[in-house]
């Protein structure tokens, strides 16, 4: 992935979108069989694009014990102070405790975080883990059908690491513990398509100029040839009014020349299924505010039923919109993404699957479905072994369309991108091939015929005198008119035929 930064995109009101962001290409302090461009078994054409190894708060997962014991420890004997004799039992057994675990982290977690490595290439995807008994296995990127991100507790989505899960027809490479995963899988995603994935033009400001035919005509056509084809247009975002709604941060970050399609919620049936456990304890809580007078009890307990039961329904009627908000599928120019999060911070998933790796789209609707028009689509890609399911989802026949629509899209862009290619490629072996062979005629007119003949000798060309004129005041073997005229293109070795005067 020689990946150029993309600009921010066109987004709906309420969202935080973001643009790919450039991730580092090498890890530092890496194991000696690794170096900053190269590794062992990398091949002759092959780049790589970062090395990295998991994440240094990984080892937060196995060793924070260390950390709590001694904290502990030192708790205790502020608190035991007085108590001279058990301190220093307490002390001997505690630091002998955490001294055996030290060793068995060592030599557990810290050893296999020590000599865990991922690679990604512009030709595969490695992963290297272990030493004395090393564990490598490797994916092509163009066997690739999926990139699934989990951060499974909610330490790992405040910390920023998680897990990547690279999915190809057969068994599938974890990276485990990374940093920024859903950079990580972005990238992956970008060296997938060949980034960047835009026209090709024909001059840019970090690409040289393309070499000019001295013939203007011909210049002309090469140009005309060479005119790239225009890609189609993007379709534009309709936005939806829960985007209006909800104001929170999506961890979306747009590949290069991607764009935002569509942002799909569940059918608002859902929605209301799991709000019926709010709307039981607000109930709840009028029920009984209402039936506490027939009773004795005072009317600071009655009230303060009330307020538990609206406020605690509230409470959870909000946060279980926003979980329902949070389950989305996103439809882009380039893929389809569907994000899970549980309750923002106590997990959170997401699974990416380019259109080009799609295989199969199908539509499951129950009677209930039908009636109050949802239903779940199966987007199906290589191997069809991890489909992704979007399950209760509004209208699902037309989503499946705009799945579809967006495919052929999809291919049509690379189609004229191959085209455009194409072009630069013919346009470049043309120009090249006739400046390699077009001369400019230098200027005879007015030489002697002796200059004249060195001068066409330099620029490859042969001078033939066609006939001698007798002109008054011109002394003899000047030449007077030639042709072709001076400026014109020819071939090499062609002829210039002059006229000297006599």
């Amino acid at each position: 992935m020689s990946a150029s930064r993309p600009t921010p995109l066109t987004q709906p009101a309420g969202w935080t979108l973001h643009a790919a962001r450039v991730i580092p290409r090498v890890t530092r302090h890496v194991h000696p069989q690794f170096s900053n461009k190269h590794f062992d078994g990398q091949l002759a054409d092959e780049q790589v694009i970062w090395l990295k190894r998991r994440s240094s708060l990984y080892l937060l997962s196995t060793g924070w014990p260390l950390i709590a014991g001694a904290v502990l420890l030192l708790a205790i004997s502020l608190a035991l102070g007085g108590a001279s004799l058990l301190v220093p039992v307490i002390q001997l057994v505690g630091w002998l405790g955490l001294i055996g675990y030290a060793i068995w982290f060592g030599s557990t977690s810290l050893w296999r975080w020590l000599h865990a490595y991922y690679i990604l290439t512009n030709q595969r995807v490695i992963s290297s883990v272990g030493y004395l008994h090393s564990h490598r296995a490797e994916i092509p990127l163009k066997s690739i059908g999926q990139v699934r991100v989990e951060q499974r507790a909610f330490y790992r989505v405040l910390l920023g690491i998680g897990d990547v899960e690279v999915r190809p027809v057969g068994n599938a490479i974890l990276l485990a513990g990374v940093a920024h995963p859903r950079d990580i899988a972005d990238s992956i995603l970008d060296a997938m398509e060949g980034s960047p994935r835009a026209t090709v033009p024909h001059t840019g400001p970090n690409t040289a100029p393309l070499p000019r035919v001295s013939i203007p005509q011909v210049q002309t056509v090469l140009d005309r040839l060479a005119e790239p084809a225009t890609l189609p247009p993007e379709t534009p975002v309709r936005q939806s009014p829960i985007d209006r709604l909800v104001h929170r941060k999506i961890p979306i970050r747009f590949l290069s020349g991607e764009s935002l399609v569509a942002v799909v919620y569940r059918h608002w049936y859902v929605l209301l299924r799991n709000e019926l456990s709010a709307i039981g304890v607000i109930a709840g809580g009028l029920l009984v505010w209402g039936l506490l007078p027939l009773g004795q009890a005072a009317p600071g307990v009655r009230w303060l039923a009330l307020a538990a039961g609206v406020v605690g329904g509230a409470v959870m009627a909000y946060f279980i919109f926003l979980n329902w908000a949070d389950d989305v599928f996103i439809l882009t120019t380039h893929r389809v993404i569907d994000i899970d999060r549980l309750f923002f911070v106590l997990a959170e998933y997401s699974n990416d699957a380019p259109y080009a790796r799609v295989q199969n789209i199908r539509v499951e609707q129950t009677l209930l479905g039908k009636i109050l028009g949802f239903g779940s689509i199966i987007v199906e890609t290589s191997g069809r072994k991890f489909p992704i399911t979007m399950r209760d989802i509004p209208n699902a026949f037309t989503v499946m369309d705009r799945i579809f629509a967006q495919m052929r899209l999809g291919q049509t862009r690379e189609s004229l991108n191959a085209l455009n290619k194409q072009k630069k490629e013919n346009y470049l072996w043309f120009s090249t091939m006739l400046n390699e062979l077009l001369i400019q005629v230098p200027e005879l007119q007015g030489l002697t015929f002796a200059d004249a003949i060195v001068l066409a000798r330099r620029a490859g060309l042969r001078l033939i005198v066609e006939e001698r004129q007798s002109l008054p005041e011109v002394l003899p073997n000047q030449v007077l008119y030639q042709s072709p005229q001076a400026g014109s293109s020819v071939f090499a070795h062609s002829d210039v035929r002059v006229i000297l005067s006599a």
